[in-house]
């Protein structure tokens, strides 16, 4: 049986390792077989060295991925930041003086202006502390829906470039 090595060598790697392995179930001149055995060989070398560089260039498209993703992250959080309405600084002020004055915050004059409040207007104090205790409630919920928000758009950023590559590597 004549076998055209010619053409088995403009076949694609993968094509050519499996016209090589059907000529060697088929060949018995042992020539032949050497030879077929050297160019299977070969090939399998080459889809080695492709299958390696692919591996290579995904690295590095996910890399850049990550980057890009990284950055785009980045921006949502300052647009977010930008968006945020602030609040007036008098009223959180005013809530702050009524639980326990700022500037004297974890003094010893500041336990005293917290005991003789407490002591004077019990009530207002109790309500002054759950105050408190909800708005730092509020703020670590407020920061976790904005972090939650910020993860689903970078698993969809994510998600659109790998589409986009796919599609790009299919071509």
């Amino acid at each position: 049986m004549t076998i055209d090595f010619e053409s088995l060598k403009k076949l694609a790697p993968k094509e050519r390792a499996e016209a090589i392995k059907a000529l060697l179930d088929e060949e018995t001149d042992e020539k032949t077989i050497a030879l077929l055995e050297e160019l299977l060989r070969q090939t399998e070398q080459q889809i080695a060295i492709m299958e390696q560089r692919e591996g290579i260039e995904s690295r590095v498209e996910t890399k850049e991925q990550e980057e890009e993703t990284e950055g785009r992250q980045e921006q949502l959080e300052k647009i977010i930041e930008k968006e945020q309405p602030k609040k007036p600084i008098v009223e959180e002020k005013s809530k702050t003086n009524a639980y326990l004055s700022e500037s004297a915050y974890g003094t010893e004059k500041g336990y005293m202006q917290q005991e003789i409040y407490k002591e004077t207007k019990p009530s207002a104090y109790e309500s002054a502390k759950q105050e408190s205790v909800q708005e730092s409630l509020h703020k670590k919920q407020s920061t976790y829906h904005k972090h939650e928000h910020l993860k689903s758009t970078s698993e969809e950023i994510k998600e659109n470039l790998y589409k986009k590559a796919e599609d790009l590597y299919h071509r």
